[in-house]
């Protein structure tokens, strides 16, 4: 992983290496990180081919387009700008929501890349969530990731790519982009499902880990309902940016947690805010320990609700995509519209970059 002035250093040198062929996939909407890292790597003067893959959201009714119309452009002008020094562009959309108002964004972004093929001509392929949504990038990202494990395991002959993210992470972005979920029902992301619905395990003891950021406490209300979970393990960031925003979620959450749901105090996961590998550490590191504690019952079930930064996130899309087959998967609520305060130029973002499969 490297953040900061490091960020930019990386991709400098990792350009200059070698002449790379790049798959850039970003997403198109408001927010105003859009573009960062494409121009990044647009801008370098490293030989490379760049080609770029824009998916768009098509939204839902209660989405007020109107209300971000003007963010929108004004990515929209940079973005196509940028796309003057791109290979080729690729649009895609995605319909988030079926008529009856149910999501299945998941399904059709498992559909953006269909095989190895459209990879393997590839020498990086790099996925930009800044402006993307769980619903699109969770899935996304691990069809990729299966798609090159499998071509692996096959024995391609064809060297597999390597692979990416990245993100423009700022909590001051987050605390202005808030989530209006309009009373919408949690519901289990394809991809992270495993035997998490299946009637036969439905015997076994549920434990939950919410991963805390500001404002879910519609979110949590609802996912618990659903979920009647056994056990809560809830992730609060520390270290952060801010030394006592862990304290301040606490005091937000003392509530549902301590009050409704009665949590043991040692069940609390600090995870470090700005790395996603050490959320990754974590939850693997309390499924190992319950499935020694809870053998002689037959197994348990760990599910996972990312509520907090898109970084944060990574590390609980990559710890549930490797235990997806041992009952652990992903319960998430997506929005149906945001309500965007006015961020100031004075907030500064600070893009990362992931490498999860390379050299």
């Amino acid at each position: 992983m490297k953040s900061g002035t490091d960020f930019s250093f990386f991709w400098d040198q990792y350009l200059r290496e070698k002449q790379r062929t790049i798959l850039f996939i970003l997403g198109i909407g408001f927010d105003p990180r859009m573009c960062f890292g494409l121009k990044i790597i647009t801008d370098s003067s490293a030989p490379k081919i760049c080609d770029c893959i824009s998916i768009k959201s098509k939204e839902g009714p209660n989405f007020r387009a109107k209300l971000h119309e003007k963010n929108l452009n004004n990515n929209m002008i940079e973005f196509e700008n940028l796309l003057k020094k791109c290979n080729n562009h690729y649009p895609k959309e995605i319909t988030k929501w079926t008529v009856d108002k149910r999501p299945k964004g998941d399904i059709e972004a498992k559909e953006i890349i269909k095989n190895f093929s459209e990879l393997s001509k590839y020498s990086d392929i790099i996925v930009d969530i800044s402006a993307l949504p769980k619903i699109i990038y969770f899935p996304l990202i691990a069809k990729i990731l299966t798609l090159i494990e499998e071509a692996k395991m096959n024995g391609s002959s064809t060297s597999s790519p390597a692979f990416h993210v990245i993100v423009s992470e700022n909590v001051e972005y987050d605390r202005c982009i808030n989530e209006q979920i309009l009373n919408c029902d949690p519901f289990f992301m394809r991809g992270f499902i495993s035997n998490l619905e299946s009637e036969a395990l439905e015997h076994l003891p549920k434990i939950w880990i919410p991963i805390l950021g500001e404002n879910k406490e519609e979110h949590l209300n609802n996912i618990h309902k659903i979920i009647a979970p056994d056990e809560v393990w809830p992730v609060l960031p520390s270290s952060s940016i801010d030394p006592r925003r862990s304290d301040k979620l606490l005091l937000m959450y003392r509530d549902f947690f301590f009050d409704k749901l009665n949590i043991e105090p040692r069940n609390i996961i600090y995870a470090s805010e700005q790395n996603p590998f050490d959320l990754y550490r974590q939850i693997h590191r309390v499924f190992h320990y319950k499935n020694e504690a809870l053998k002689p019952l037959g197994g348990f079930k760990i599910i996972i609700s990312p509520l907090s930064s898109k970084l944060l996130s990574i590390g609980a899309l990559l710890a549930a995509y490797e235990l997806k087959q041992k009952n652990v998967g992903i319960i998430h609520i997506e929005p149906q519209d945001y309500i965007v305060k006015e961020i100031t130029d004075t907030i500064k973002p600070n893009l990362f970059s992931l490498l999860l499969v390379g050299d």
